[in-house]
């Protein structure tokens, strides 16, 4: 009894690229998870290997693989769920989201929202100045009150300031990669 044809995937350079963003963090988990099984398919991994590295199963491999083999990149979408529509669209949820937000802020003048980027490497050269801050000139500092505490940043300020070079800012603007 022969079972199902083995699926073969072979992709261009175009959806293995699209593939690879999809396994970025960023992505929805389950939509990582999908690409990755097509990619490692794509490289000629074993259900086995494939299962180990994403976590889903054979058979959920076998049908992702299938549906990649179809419909491409259509292929890794959820299908439409049976049962009741849903009496709200993502329109809908949102426009409620937003009123209801923006009420409760309303109701709240004195709470303050501090939005900071995806990719925070921005604050890491706060921190990294800080960090100098500290251990050049507050690490074993003695001050006889708050004043001296905040005349002697001051001072380290205008001292460091007279010497500073620019931070090197390495960060490409890519999401960071997680390789299996």
């Amino acid at each position: 009894m022969a079972g199902k044809p083995k699926i073969i995937i072979t992709l261009s350079d175009s959806e293995r690229r699209s593939l690879q963003e999809m396994t970025q963090p960023t992505a929805q988990h389950r939509y990582a998870q999908r690409a990755k099984a097509i990619l490692m398919a794509a490289e000629g991994n074993t259900s086995d290997e494939i299962t180990e590295k994403t976590g889903l199963s054979k058979v959920s491999i076998s049908k992702w693989k299938g549906r990649f083999a179809e419909k491409r990149h259509d292929g890794l979408k959820d299908l439409p769920r049976s049962g009741a529509k849903p009496k709200y669209d993502h329109d809908d949820i949102l426009k409620i989201a937003i009123r209801s937000l923006t009420e409760w802020i309303i109701a709240h003048p004195d709470v303050k929202f501090h939005f900071r980027p995806t990719h925070a490497s921005w604050l890491n050269q706060i921190e990294l100045w800080f960090s100098i801050l500290y251990r050049q000139s507050l690490k074993r500092g003695d001050f006889k009150s708050k004043e001296d505490l905040e005349h002697k940043i001051i001072q380290f300020i205008e001292d460091y300031n007279r010497r500073a070079r620019p931070f090197a800012w390495t960060y490409k603007g890519k999401p960071l990669m997680i390789i299996c």
